[in-house]
């Protein structure tokens, strides 16, 4: 498998953990009762969606790199 092919691989893993994520803290948000704190799901979302973006600018790079090849 060519670098940008697994870097489009790893792409759809982070943004199905993030799906997850987002899942789950909705869950929790529909089932919230004032005892439990959101800040933990809210920061599992943050991370999930920061380690998409460093895919995703990783996928950037990978494409250019190979564009430049050409």
């Amino acid at each position: 498998m060519d670098k940008l092919a697994e870097r489009f691989v790893d792409v759809m893993h982070k943004y199905q953990a993030l799906g997850r994520d987002i899942e789950t803290m909705r869950d929790h948000l529909a089932n919230y009762d004032g005892r439990n704190s959101v800040g933990v799901r809210v920061l599992a979302c943050i991370l999930s969606a920061s380690e998409l973006v460093q895919a995703l600018v990783l996928t950037q790079i990978t494409a250019l790199g190979e564009d430049g090849k050409r």
